[in-house]
Parts: structure tokens; C-alpha cells; sequence
């Protein structure tokens, strides 16, 4: 009887350890993939940071062009005031 509990506890311990060894794989297995897509999601970050500041400094330059564009409105309305008061004035004096 000795001799039968001592294989089953033989037989017990084998499966265990089959069983632990598996548990271990798998656990070491998940371990590499998650390692790999922090990885991943790390590098993603890293490029949309890159994209965020290169959309940050094309903002800044469309808002110094848009500021320039009507700057320039601006002057060329001032321009059509005045070209508008002289013909004014010309015509005025041309009717005198």
C-alpha cells in the first residue's frame, strides 16, 4: 500500500510540477507581451508629442500670417478712402 501511495505521490508531484511549469510559461509568455505593447504605446506617445508640437508652431504661424493679411486689408481699405475723397474732390473742383 506504501508502495501505491508513493507512486500517486510521485504521479501528484509530476503533475504539479507539469502544472507550475505551464502556470510559469504563460505567466512569463504574458509578461513579453505586455512589455511589447507598452513599448508600442510608448513610441506612439513619443510621435504624437513630435506631431502636437509641430501643429503648435503651425498654428502660431498661420495666426502671424492671418494677422499680416489684415494688416494689409486694413491698409488697402485706408487706400481706397483716400482714392475715393480725392476723386471727390476732383470731380468737385472739375465742376467748378
Amino acid at each position: 500500500m506504501t508502495g501505491i501511495l508513493t507512486f500517486l505521490a510521485g504521479v501528484g508531484a509530476a503533475i504539479g510540477g507539469v502544472i507550475s511549469w505551464w502556470v510559469y510559461n504563460r505567466q512569463n509568455k504574458t509578461s513579453r507581451t505586455q512589455d511589447h505593447i507598452l513599448h508600442h504605446i510608448e513610441e506612439i506617445e513619443r510621435k504624437n508629442g513630435e506631431i502636437l508640437t509641430h501643429l503648435e508652431s503651425y498654428a502660431k504661424h498661420h495666426d502671424f500670417v492671418l494677422n499680416k493679411i489684415l494688416l494689409i486689408d486694413e491698409n488697402i481699405q485706408a487706400l481706397n478712402k483716400k482714392i475715393e475723397s480725392n476723386s471727390i474732390l476732383c470731380n468737385i473742383y472739375m465742376l467748378k
